[in-house]
């Protein structure tokens, strides 16, 4: 995995608090996840990303229904200071599907993407 990363922090609003919560505790598993939280139907989270998947930070803003939110703010960063190097918290056994949920082998983005490092579909570079 290439060494150049990025950090993002996504808020989205789900449609109510027990939504919300399902969404973080199925978002907990995510290998870039580095702090996430909940306060009402809202979920906050930050992620440190490869610079390839840069996009990937800045979907739900484009596109929040098919991230999972009503609505969501993005806020991506121009380098990342700390931690000057993220390890992706990469499970024993990979599946098919990401944590999130997301089926990397039908997604639509799959080409542009190195897709999760939680599933079989993994392509590192």
């Amino acid at each position: 995995m290439t060494k150049i990363q990025t950090g993002g922090i996504i808020i989205g609003e789900r449609r109510s608090f027990a939504q919300a919560e399902e969404y973080a505790r199925r978002m907990t598993r995510c290998p870039y996840l580095a702090v996430q939280f909940i306060k009402g139907a809202e979920v906050g989270a930050v992620f440190i990303v490869p610079e390839e998947n840069r996009w990937w930070l800045e979907y739900p803003a484009i596109s929040p229904r098919e991230t999972g939110f009503e609505r969501a703010e993005v806020l991506v960063g121009d380098r990342l200071f700390y931690p000057t190097q993220f390890r992706p918290r990469i499970p024993f056994l990979r599946t098919k599907t990401a944590p999130c949920g997301a089926n990397c082998a039908r997604c639509p983005n799959r080409y542009r993407c190195l897709r999760c490092p939680a599933t079989v579909h993994f392509r590192p570079r």
